[in-house]
């Protein structure tokens, strides 16, 4: 396997393969339909009223702002990456064989999308070049993806077909939602997002859609998927497949390495996941999510701390030391003494000090990457 870094700081590896051989067994496709680049009208958001804005707030997913965007006639070249692009789903089954067995034989749907090469551009569609693109989150469906494909496409003058998909439990395969439970809706408690009280019975919930097969919803199984698909469709392609991960995508692909597909030829991994650490406390992990932030947010209010200027705006106190503080008094503000606590608690969305957490957390987000 050859290590290659790039100089805009991501990760490529590139393993040779041998070609594949007899295509995979035939996976149930109901085909596939035209569809738009953007899944999501996210003008509908950016234009959205005071009150609108509120309930989007409990919609993760429709938080993603579009990125790499570029005119269809930048740098004199004009494109077609805004269109003819294709949909359909694979029928999995839930278990796959190589994971659990599930006596009731269910099935899931697996969401696919792509955007052929030009065939103007390639010597025969069937056999170009063909580039996966894997969103993170973990949950994150593959809508953040859709202007990547576009500026991929152009990028690579049309001569690459690009590919994504939603993986299992996400998006448009097999979203894991609680419906039974009612969780998740916008007249529940947590609107379209989920509170802590919810949880309990929208994990019995799933439970029960699973038969209790945790496992048939986890990184491998979504890894089989990936390597299903590619392997039936993509044979043809054998030397030609590469797959880009970005974030938890990552590690996604990286259980798909080990799978070893001899339909892929190339990894590309961007902003990497690993699957290996010291010890659990290590691991890039959600329930990880919030000491790691700490840690960049613990170092940046001590060098505010350390800055005239910054501690100046705090009369020179411990910076680290008014931001506990502050957290302290938002939760046991008592009812009427404090505007910014009242307005949240009415939100019902946990103690206030939560939502300025998260608040700072993103803030703190957007300035590291700026």
């Amino acid at each position: 396997m050859k290590v290659l870094r790039g100089s805009v700081g991501f990760l490529g590896m590139t393993a040779a393969a041998a070609a594949a051989g007899s295509a995979a067994t035939s996976i149930p496709f109901n085909g596939w339909y035209h569809c738009e680049m953007n899944s999501i009208d996210y003008n509908m958001y950016v234009h959205a009223t005071a009150s609108s804005k509120e309930l989007h707030r409990h919609v993760p997913f429709l938080n993603v702002a579009p990125s790499l965007t570029h005119t269809s006639r930048a740098h004199g070249r004009a494109l077609n990456s805004y269109t003819n692009y294709e949909c359909g789903e694979f029928q999995m089954p839930m278990c796959h064989e190589e994971v659990c067995h599930d006596v009731r034989n269910k099935t899931i749907d697996v969401f696919v999308k792509r955007k052929l090469a030009n065939p103007a551009k390639v010597a025969e569609i069937g056999k170009e070049k063909v580039l996966w693109v894997m969103q993170g989150g973990p949950g994150d469906s593959s809508t953040a993806m859709e202007q990547l494909m576009s500026s991929l496409y152009w990028e690579m003058n049309e001569t690459v077909s690009i590919y994504t998909m939603d993986h299992r439990g996400t998006g448009r395969s097999n979203r894991l939602v609680c419906n039974a439970a009612e969780a998740m809706t916008s007249g529940s408690a947590g609107g379209l997002g989920i509170t802590a009280d919810e949880y309990p019975a929208c994990i019995q919930d799933l439970l029960f859609q699973m038969d209790n097969h945790t496992n048939a919803f986890s990184v491998t199984s979504a890894a089989y998927d990936m390597k299903k698909v590619i392997e039936t469709t993509q044979a043809s392609n054998a030397t030609q497949v590469f797959v880009y991960a970005l974030s938890y995508g990552t590690f996604l692909v990286e259980r798909l390495m080990q799978l070893a597909s001899p339909a892929v030829r190339g990894y590309i991994v961007d902003s990497v996941v690993s699957q290996s650490a010291a010890d659990f406390g290590h691991m890039a992990t959600f329930s990880n999510w919030d000491k790691d932030v700490a840690v960049v947010g613990a170092r940046f209010l001590d060098v505010c701390s350390a800055d005239a200027f910054c501690s100046n705006k705090f009369s020179n106190a411990n910076v680290s030391q008014v931001t506990w503080a502050l957290y302290e008094s938002l939760d046991e503000a008592a009812r009427g003494s404090n505007t910014c606590a009242d307005m949240i608690n009415d939100l019902g969305v946990g103690p206030p000090s939560d939502s300025l957490r998260s608040l700072l957390g993103t803030l703190l987000c957007k300035l590291v990457v700026l």
